[in-house]
């Protein structure tokens, strides 16, 4: 079982440590104590060898008796070697059972050195024996050996140990005492911080406690009690804050979805309820399972692939969305809109931002505007037409019948009739394109004819401002382009005509075609005045004019642009301009070569198969 408790690891590094200390301790007293009991020894064994050797040269005869003496009263063995290594007297030993002592390592070394000591387990004794040797080159014996057995020392050694291991036990038992006081009075106060953390970990942050201990833990309290009151004020800010942002987005008139990676639903508002008449709750479910619409699902999914902004706009009635909603619905059929935005954070796990608007009364609001204006310019269109005709018949067969005020007047009728009449029919045709329900008649046709039967068309206007038209077709392929024709003639007719008018008497208009396996481009460029940078992103509204002035002294409606920009989006195309004032203009038309359908299909057969 492991030790995870401080106090435990504590106690068991620090009784690890002294133990070691102490026998660390206990080893080398020891070894001085040895070592200390030899140097002695053998500093007694030199006195006694000195003695021994300065008494065999003072008696005289057979000093071997005094000798015997003197080994038994200091208990050290004494032996006496001849110069060829024979025993001539042993003190403990018959000389006659003792081999050659020369080569001993005493006797060696004192033969070099003059003196000699060697300790060992002596064959004899069997006991480990201390040696000294001193040697006398001129004297009859020149080897005095004294010798003693370490086991003379084993009463001290058996004191010294006693004495030791006795002491040695109750320091540790004194140390372990201290340490255990000591370990608990600093890891009391740490299970104490244990204990408040504990508290805040369980959401208590009002929690307090006073801990008393090492300076270092109490600063740690200290400052953990004052992150706590601190953390409390944050959450509480933020809890006010989310309350104030989810009032907030459920007041929102629009439904909002936050999905994550897998598309589930993180947060709905309660918009999103009543707009996606779903039962139960949204958080938690993937967005497949609120919308069975594969229109939105895959637009959905393009968003999250490509992480662009996307929409799409679509009924609904109950769970049906689309053409079935419609059908199904009937007047009860409601149109929404999805505006899907990606997130781009890699710190959070959101990938999706889905806002629902529900748009079936501006819908309603703009079809009734499209029908007013329609039925309007339709009802406007014969008596304007009649005013026309009837000013120019007045004007041609009664000329020599009217006077000079007459026929000013009825000029500047027939003019403002084909003004009106202009305006009308370019109404007409705005309302023919915004009505959903009509869908554009195309057919496969070369472009080469269209561009050529638009300048054809301006070709009267080109003339009476000297201004050349030159046109550039690039098609190497000859790919027929699927449009409708007259639609993108009247677009090119506009665009023509626009370059004309707002061009110096003569200068140039290029029109340059290019044809693809992917889209039709049509660029119309002139040389003329030019329109401010600020006035381009609004010249495609309907009736707004740059130059007001100008504009009606050249008899524009205001209305040709807006076409354009009508025409080009029934074909799943856009127009754009780019223009400097007194250097001219250049207008692009984009259009799908194949009308977005063929392209529409192709894309999805694609997908599949790759899938």
């Amino acid at each position: 079982m492991k030790i995870r408790s401080l106090r435990n690891q504590s106690i068991l590094l620090i009784l690890f440590i002294l133990v070691i200390t102490l026998l660390s301790m206990v080893l080398i007293s020891q070894y001085t104590y040895l070592t200390s009991l030899k140097q002695q020894t053998y500093e007694d064994l030199e006195s006694h060898n000195d003695f021994v050797s300065s008494l065999i040269e003072q008696t005289p005869g057979n000093p071997f008796e005094t000798l015997d003496e003197y080994s038994s009263i200091h208990s050290i063995r004494i032996t006496i070697i001849e110069s060829d290594g024979t025993v001539a007297y042993d003190s403990d030993y018959d000389e006659m059972n003792l081999e050659s002592h020369l080569f001993r390592e005493e006797v060696q070394q004192s033969l070099k050195e003059g003196f000699g000591m060697s300790e060992r387990r002596s064959a004899t004794q069997e006991a480990l024996v201390l040696y000294f040797s001193r040697y006398h080159a001129e004297a009859p014996y020149p080897f005095v050996r004294t010798s003693t057995p370490l086991d003379q020392l084993k009463e001290y050694r058996t004191l010294f140990d006693r004495l030791l291991w006795g002491n040695v036990f109750f320091l540790i038992l004194v140390v372990t005492a201290l340490t255990l006081l000591s370990i608990r009075k600093i890891t009391k106060p740490i299970s104490d911080l244990n204990m408040l953390a504990q508290m805040y970990e369980q959401g208590n942050l009002k929690a307090k406690r006073q801990i008393r201990g090492p300076k270092e833990i109490t600063d740690l309290s200290l400052t953990m009690q004052k992150m706590a009151s601190t953390l409390k004020g944050k959450i509480e800010e933020l809890n006010s804050s989310r309350i104030m942002i989810e009032t907030m987005i459920n007041a929102l008139s629009q439904g909002l979805l936050l999905l994550d990676n897998n598309l589930v639903i993180k947060i709905a508002n309660t918009p999103s309820y009543e707009l996606l008449m779903t039962k139960g709750s949204l958080e938690g479910r993937t967005i497949s399972q609120i919308i069975n619409s594969t229109r939105v699902l895959e637009t959905i999914r393009n968003c999250k692939d490509e992480k662009t902004h996307t929409e799409i706009t679509i009924e609904q009635y109950a769970h049906l969305f689309g053409e079935t909603a419609r059908i199904v619905g009937r007047e009860k059929t409601r149109t929404l809109r999805f505006s899907v935005d990606p997130i781009d954070d890699e710190s959070t796990s959101m990938s999706l931002v889905i806002t629902i608007t529900d748009m079936t009364e501006l819908v309603k609001l703009e079809q009734m505007r499209k029908d007013f204006v329609a039925n309007v310019s339709h009802e406007l269109k014969t008596p304007i037409t009649a005013i026309a005709g009837f000013s120019q018949t007045l004007l041609e067969e009664d000329e020599q019948q009217l006077n000079e005020t007459q026929k000013r007047f009825l000029s500047i009728i027939h003019r403002q009739g084909q003004n009106m009449l202009s305006i009308v029919q370019d109404l007409l045709l705005l309302s023919s394109l915004e009505q959903k329900q009509s869908s554009l008649v195309q057919s496969w046709v070369e472009i080469e004819h269209v561009v050529e039967q638009s300048i054809g068309s301006c070709e009267y206007k080109s003339k009476e401002k000297n201004i050349n038209i030159i046109s550039h077709i690039e098609n190497p392929e000859n790919l027929p382009v699927f449009i409708h024709p007259v639609l993108i003639g009247q677009a090119l007719t506009n665009l023509l005509s626009n370059a004309i008018a707002y061009s110096p008497e003569g200068r140039t208009v290029e029109v340059n075609t290019a044809v693809d396996e992917q889209n039709l481009e049509i660029k119309v460029m002139d040389k003329g005045y030019g329109i401010p940078e600020s006035e381009q992103e609004r010249i495609f509204e309907r009736f707004y004019r740059v130059d007001t002035a100008r504009s009606r002294a050249l008899g524009g409606t205001g209305l040709g642009l807006s076409i354009v920009k009508h025409i080009a989006a029934a074909h799943h195309g856009t127009v754009k301009v780019e223009s400097e004032p007194d250097k001219g203009s250049t207008f692009t038309i984009t259009v799908d070569r194949k009308g977005g359908q063929f392209s529409q299909l192709e894309k999805s057969r694609k997908k599949i198969i790759s899938n």
